[in-house]
């Protein structure tokens, strides 16, 4: 009697398995159908109109950035009134001009702070009371003098 169990509780358990691994055949071969393209199916490509005159950001609805682009402007030559001769030292030929607190040798070139950021000066000359510089930018040379009473 036990012979008997054992073989229809194997057979039972047999069938299941069989069963089960015809469903899983079947649905992976439905899933293989299914995921196929059908026949003349062409996939299609997004279009976007990026014209600037239509449309705009609508996160930033009042922003100008998709406008026109400007075109960068020339550098800004300083202006020789922020350049300020705050002394003079040595003697003869080896003179040093103080310009906005940076000392420069005559033929030496150096980057001097101003109010609106740096400017490179170019020192051709100093003198006894003033030294004679060029902008970088600038053709022309212009002379620095020293305050009264300095």
């Amino acid at each position: 009697m036990k012979n008997w169990k054992k073989q229809s509780l194997s057979t039972f358990l047999g069938l299941q398995l069989a069963l089960l691994a015809a469903v899983a055949f079947s649905a992976q071969a439905a899933a293989i159908e299914t995921n196929a393209a059908p026949a003349g199916f062409a996939v299609q490509k997004s279009v976007f109109d990026d014209d600037l005159k239509n449309g705009r950001d609508p996160m930033f609805p009042r922003s100008l950035r998709r406008g026109k682009a400007v075109a960068a402007q020339a550098p800004v030559i300083a202006p020789l009134i922020q350049l300020t001769l705050k002394g003079i030292s040595g003697s003869g030929n080896r003179r040093l001009a103080l310009i906005n607190n940076q000392p420069v040798a005559a033929g030496e070139t150096a980057v001097v702070k101003i109010a609106t950021g740096q400017v490179t000066v170019h020192c051709w000359q100093v003198l006894e009371n003033s030294a004679v510089i060029s902008i970088e930018g600038a053709a022309e040379k212009k002379e620095l003098r020293l305050r009264d009473g300095l």
